[in-house]
């Protein structure tokens, strides 16, 4: 979007927004209720996603989460979309991912589980939370029971970039912390039309829906066109890394390590590109 807060409300008003702040001071790092209204800087080092806004007493704010339900006239004076922070237990996690993805905290520290490979993820482990996961599913396999979790690491690691992590270890923390700290967020009137939901929770398997294109440009186009789209890229390059600006040809391999988002396309004096989003802060 245009650097404005006008630009910023009108897209919040359609679908959670992902930003950077600056979240190194401590007044930000204590802060406990009501409107966050202290100085800080803008070097940006934190990312945090805007739900909603509102207004109180004619102090308008942002709103990171809520309980509520929303408004979309983004002309009212209230809108926050709803994040759910389920019970803290297994029964409750499960329902919710019957419904849709759940974003979830865990302990994910220790080597056993940085070099997973294969399999359902069983060892144990503590629950100091520490990464952020997503459960897509739930499944069951002679007779161990299992969440499906993606991970960010890339397709190189575990199962193409997911684990299978122990369903059942624990109903006050789950396997790694993962029933600690889990929500969800939902917005009205938007649903993916290509995310299928089995509301059965008593199923052996249970998934989302991850559309996967065709491995050619046309069909990366084509989703670009209709929404933003989350890609690997090989990122270890030296010359990709101190990339500056304009339009980047130097050659580079093809070995998938980092996780980026087309957000557009467009052409310039002939010459055709992707408008790529990083994670790596706007400096």
């Amino acid at each position: 979007m245009e650097q404005n807060e006008a630009s910023l409300q009108a897209a919040t008003a359609q679908q959670p927004v992902s930003v950077g702040i600056d979240a190194d001071g401590f007044i930000f790092q204590l802060y406990s209720s009501g409107v966050f209204t202290c100085f800080c800087g803008n070097h940006l080092n934190h990312g945090v996603t805007i739900v909603g806004y509102g207004e109180e007493d004619g102090q308008k704010f942002g709103i990171e989460s809520s309980d509520t339900s929303f408004n979309t006239n983004i002309e009212d004076s209230l809108y926050t979309t709803k994040s759910k922070h389920m019970e803290q237990n297994e029964a409750s996690l499960q329902a919710a991912t019957a419904q849709q993805p759940v974003s979830v905290g865990i302990d994910a520290d220790g080597f056993i589980f940085q070099l997973y490979s294969s399999g359902v993820f069983t060892c144990f482990y503590g629950n100091h939370l520490n990464h952020g996961v997503t459960i897509v599913g739930y499944g069951e396999e002679d007779g161990q029971k299992y969440w499906i979790v993606k991970n960010s690491w890339g397709t190189g690691w575990g199962e193409q970039g997911y684990v299978r992590m122990e369903r059942g270890y624990s109903e006050e923390t789950g396997k790694c912390g993962i029933d600690m700290l889990a929500s969800y967020p939902t917005k009205f009137g938007i649903e993916s039309s290509d995310t299928s939901f089995n509301t059965n929770i008593e199923d052996s398997l249970y998934t989302t829906k991850s559309k996967h294109m065709e491995q050619n440009e046309a069909s990366l186009q084509a989703a670009t066109a209709q929404q933003p789209v989350s890609v690997g890229i090989d990122a270890d390059g030296f010359i990709f890394q101190l990339y500056s600006s304009g339009v980047f040809t130097c050659f580079c391999g093809n070995h998938l390590n980092h996780g980026v988002t087309i957000v557009g396309y467009g052409e310039e004096d002939g010459q055709k590109y992707w408008i790529v989003k990083n994670s790596w802060g706007t400096g």
